[in-house]
């Protein structure tokens, strides 16, 4: 098993809730790829620094984290950022073959809001 973290808005969120965190909901990427990592710490950046300030996004941002099967991951390289931080790129397209990889529920772990320290949920 594989450990992922992504940061998500409040409308992806919702469609978390919707499915009962058990996948990842389909068309939440306007990108052409899935930005997933295996950094917590990257994750948690992204929801602080983007999500939090974002209306797109709601003004919040919250960390979910899943277990994927590993083997799903090995045909995917890991990428890095312009700051050196690893993330994996999963094609639109292929979010139902990673959402069959997926062990057990979809946790979030962080969420974040303007003004106000992570409120860390695990």
């Amino acid at each position: 098993m594989t450990a992922l973290y992504r940061a998500i808005g409040s409308a992806e969120f919702a469609l978390l809730v919707r499915n009962a965190f058990t996948e990842i909901p389909a068309g939440v990427s306007i990108e052409p790829v899935l930005y997933v990592t295996p950094e917590r710490i990257h994750a948690e950046w992204v929801a602080r620094e983007w999500m939090a300030t974002d209306a797109g996004s709601g003004y919040v941002g919250y960390v979910t984290r899943l277990e994927v099967q590993s083997r799903f991951l090995a045909r995917y390289p890991i990428r890095q950022t312009a700051d050196g931080r690893p993330e994996y790129w999963i094609p639109v397209e292929h979010i139902g073959e990673l959402n069959a990889s997926i062990v057990g529920p979809i946790e979030v772990v962080a969420e974040f809001r303007p003004g106000t320290e992570e409120r860390a949920r695990s």
